[in-house]
């Protein structure tokens, strides 16, 4: 058990926190405790689907999914993930809801057939006797705890080899054939298909699959340009921003012209702190919730890992004063400097095409980062005039 997460803030202390729980809630399952729907259902369904006797459950989530850690009377442990009907609501949001789980189900069987990636084991998928028919999915629990509580204490020996196991996954998904077009990938019958791109914000969701990377920077842009004005300084930001990447982008692009840039690659869309998992020793454990991921050219897939990023939208001169975890880092800026440099160059070891697309696509992720997760265009452009002096 973990008793306190180590972090830095923005102004680079070092802080003790209390660690992110892993339980919300527990209930004994066999002492008659009350539990909430929609969990009381869903943990029926896991024992008439797989006959089994639940004892324990910890809530883990309770978002858009729910996600429980279920203890079998026989001592095994399984993770169940659900949409949550009382979050998403009726009609067509439930179609979308367990699309979104079964497209997650399948590129993990699909990892799980074609790479080394610690990914979890598919145990089970049925369909809720809720009345909103809901999908379920029971898949196994992995070892290791999230880093978001663990990396930071940690020994730099062990982030370092925590980190080249990073860049092992970096470059496995950067070696498997991925079909052409950016956009989500949709793994039926053991094939890989795009459908148009689904984002977690889903205003940045796209209508169509997209053949290069020019082309889909331009729409990002482009949704940019459409977004009605806020009546704020950011307004004019906005517009000396795009203006900017007008005059920027042609020479960016000349630089991941080659076809090992413009490859496309598998990448994870929710790669935050407490979707790693690792263990005392450093090992990555597990790669988690791939609910949301991409097919995208290789220049914008293949990156350093947010954990040791102070750079672009994590650069803290450019983040608020805020109390969410995200405005905090799981590393020294001093460490996260060798730390980036021990990935880069593991990454450059096993595979000198994907270490380019990593060094050369830099600026452009960048950029895309701020169009798509950004904190406003007044910051986006003090980040501009930083990388782009006059």
């Amino acid at each position: 058990m973990i008793s306190q997460a180590l972090l830095w803030d923005r102004h680079g202390q070092q802080m003790e926190l209390d660690p992110y729980p892993e339980s919300f809630q527990r209930w004994d399952a066999q002492a008659g405790e009350s539990i909430d729907e929609p969990i009381r259902t869903l943990l029926q369904d896991v024992e008439r689907v797989l006959s089994v006797k639940v004892a324990w459950v910890d809530l883990r989530a309770l978002n858009t999914n729910v996600v429980l850690d279920v203890e079998y009377d026989d001592g095994r442990h399984a993770i169940v993930r659900a949409p949550n009907p009382n979050y998403a609501g009726m009609g067509p949001s439930v179609v979308k809801s367990n699309e979104r789980i079964k497209r997650e189900v399948g590129i993990l069987q699909w990892l799980k057939a074609h790479s080394r990636i610690p990914v979890p084991v598919i145990r089970s998928v049925f369909d809720s006797e809720h009345p909103e028919r809901f999908t379920a999915v029971v898949m196994e629990k992995l070892p290791g705890s999230m880093i978001l509580n663990s990396l930071g204490a940690a020994p730099y020996a062990v982030k370092e080899r925590f980190v080249r196991g990073l860049a092992d996954a970096q470059v496995q998904l950067f070696q498997m054939d991925m079909p052409r077009g950016v956009g989500t990938a949709q793994a039926e019958g053991g094939r890989l298909t795009v459908i148009p791109r689904v984002m977690i914000d889903s205003s940045f969701s796209s209508s169509r699959i997209f053949d290069t990377t020019e082309e889909y920077v331009a729409d990002l842009i482009e949704k940019a340009s459409r977004s009605p004005p806020s009546g704020s300084p950011d307004d004019g930001a906005r517009y000396r921003v795009l203006a900017r990447l007008d005059a920027e982008l042609p020479a960016i692009y000349a630089r991941i012209s080659t076809p090992s840039h413009r490859r496309f690659v598998l990448h994870h869309d929710d790669p935050s702190p407490m979707n790693i998992l690792m263990d005392g020793g450093g090992n990555v454990t597990g790669g988690i919730d791939w609910e949301y991921q991409s097919v995208l050219p290789a220049a914008l897939a293949v990156g350093y890992p947010r954990c040791i990023r102070y750079d672009g939208i994590w650069d803290p001169r450019f983040r608020c004063e805020t109390g969410t975890r995200e405005n905090w880092w799981l590393t020294s800026t001093e460490d996260s400097m060798t730390l980036r440099e021990v990935y880069a160059e593991a990454i450059k070891t096993k595979d000198r095409d994907c270490w380019d697309a990593l060094v050369q696509g830099e600026r452009l992720r960048q950029i895309v980062e701020w169009l798509t997760f950004g904190r406003g265009y007044e910051a986006m452009e003090a980040y501009l005039n930083s990388v782009f002096p006059a």
